[in-house]
């Protein structure tokens, strides 16, 4: 059972104008527990205002879908021992269709915020859809990489001005096995380089989708941010052959992942209030927005509304094809929930069916055992339950 009690301060007066912001280690604590997120679709944003003193209204931009970054905190002595303080699960994507698992390993620092290692999980991929024959496969060792160059995400001091560039090399072992080309567990390697170049270009008053208000005006400081992965393919310590390469739809030196950001940032987080996620160099064309909807106040909180609800999950472990909540006060009547995996990838998602304060959520037969987390977002008030469970059958 989990206890969840939300204290908000009261607003006597809400004043627009901002002074610029400056955020310093000690504003930006380290990030080891979970993230609730919700999706913004694209059709109900503006592309964001730049310069001093802004004010931004995306308060009636409504969520579609709920996500979630799980950081957790690192132990191995590989790590620490470099200063590492928590890792976050990824996939990177090899074509738009094939991917693998891997951790970016963070530290936090007087300097700033760095990604300085990469955990890869053994895994393996069958390639049937790419060769034809089920037999072909992907394998990638238990691989533990402290990189020579490090990724800087943020900078401190961190306030309007900034600027900063970092390019970091990264080496991944594999064998690959397809008959066609005469491979049998052959050593491969995919080298990559990640450039990120970061500008702080703007501060101001931010407000997000609160429930069915707006937040509270937020003071941020907004962030642009490019990164450029180029890919390179190996094979046997020679670069891989373009029939190779070309059954694989990747080519080398090839940018599958540019990203092109507005990141928001408030005091007391690491990771941002919301990210605005565009296409094109230009940042012109958005694809959507994320948020961070973790202690956000809504402009209707009063004394009277306080909000304090308590959750039971069973069973837990779980061994059944449903798994049940109680939720004892708060306002789940309208509600989604999402189910990750502990990669962080979605594998359930619906609305959430409340009958008076309890609820049962369908699990799928073919999910493995292991660790998830749900996560439960109002879209009345906004408030957001988080709940680990274990799949034991």
């Amino acid at each position: 059972m989990r206890e969840t009690i939300t204290s908000i301060a009261m607003l006597l007066t809400v004043q627009l104008a901002s002074a610029q912001i400056t955020i310093t280690a000690v504003d930006m604590p380290i990030q080891s527990t979970t993230t609730n997120l919700a999706i913004i679709p694209a059709g109900s944003l503006t592309v964001p205002s730049k310069g001093a003193n802004q004010n931004w209204n995306y308060g009636s931009a409504t969520p579609i879908r709920t996500a979630a970054n799980n950081y957790m905190l690192e132990t191995d002595p590989i790590f620490t021992s470099e200063g590492i303080d928590v890792y976050l699960d990824d996939v990177k994507l090899l074509n738009a269709n094939l991917g693998y698992e891997i951790a970016s390993e963070i530290d936090f620092n007087s300097s700033g915020v760095d990604e300085k290692g990469l955990y890869v999980y053994e895994q393996a991929y069958e390639l049937s859809a790419f060769t034809g024959s089920p037999l072909d496969s992907l394998k990638f060792p238990e691989q533990k990489i402290i990189l020579s160059n490090t990724k800087k995400v943020i900078k401190f001091p961190f306030t309007m001005g900034d600027t900063w560039q970092t390019t970091s090399r990264r080496s991944i072992d594999f064998t690959i096995s397809a008959a066609a080309f005469g491979l049998s567990n052959t050593p491969a390697k995919h080298v990559y380089y990640v450039t990120r170049t970061d500008s702080v270009i703007g501060y101001g008053k931010l407000r997000v989708y609160a429930g069915s208000v707006p937040s509270v005006p937020i003071d941020v400081l907004m962030n642009k941010t490019t990164q450029i992965a180029k890919d390179s393919f190996y094979l046997a310590g020679a670069p891989a052959p373009p029939a190779l390469l070309n059954a694989f739809s990747v080519t080398q030196n090839q940018q599958l992942e540019s990203q092109y950001n507005y990141n928001f940032y408030r005091k007391g987080h690491y990771n941002y209030l919301m990210r605005v996620k565009n296409s094109d160099v230009n940042f012109s064309q958005i694809i959507e927005a994320v948020l961070n909807t973790d202690n956000i106040t809504p402009t209707n909180i009063t004394e009277a509304s306080l909000t304090n609800f308590s959750t039971i999950l069973f069973p837990n472990p779980c061994a059944n094809s449903s798994i049940n909540m109680v939720i004892s006060g708060g306002n789940f009547k309208d509600a989604t929930y999402s189910i990750f995996d502990i990669t962080g990838k979605i594998v359930a998602q619906n609305l959430l069916n409340m009958q008076n304060n309890s609820c049962t959520i369908s699990l799928a037969s073919d999910l493995p055992n292991g660790i998830y987390n749900l996560v439960i977002l109002s879209n009345d008030s906004g408030s957001t339950i988080t709940e680990t469970f274990l799949i034991e059958r």
